[in-house]
């Protein structure tokens, strides 16, 4: 019988700019041969430093053109984000309410 089992890393600290992930990780858990470990991309933009703080954002107007135009009409700052981690918007409406959906391209918070 085959069987998944997900265990999530328990006592990690709150990761900073600079942190060594895989350190961490390692500090808090033991991993067996065959086991697969699972990292999310906000955890890992953390510790590369590549957190931004929303109110530091200034949309500008094809950030502001996009937002109005997506379903979920996300703040324009975000917006602004995601164009500036793009190398290239090919369909605007879907490309950046993908990214923002997903957040895939990069992590930000006002909180952070």
């Amino acid at each position: 019988m085959k069987r998944i089992e997900l265990i999530g890393v328990e006592g990690l600290p709150e990761v900073k700019p600079g942190d060594d992930l895989g350190e961490l990780i390692s500090a808090h858990s033991t991993l067996q041969p065959g086991d697969v470990l699972v990292v999310a991309q906000k955890v890992v933009s953390k510790s590369e430093g590549r957190v931004v703080r929303l109110e530091d954002v200034i949309a500008g107007d094809d950030a502001l053109r996009i937002a109005a135009h997506l379903i979920a009409t996300p703040d324009p700052r975000m917006v602004q984000v995601v164009l500036d981690e793009s190398v290239r918007v090919l369909r605007s409406e879907r490309i950046v309410h993908l990214a923002l959906k997903l957040r895939v391209t990069r992590n930000f918070s006002d909180e952070d």
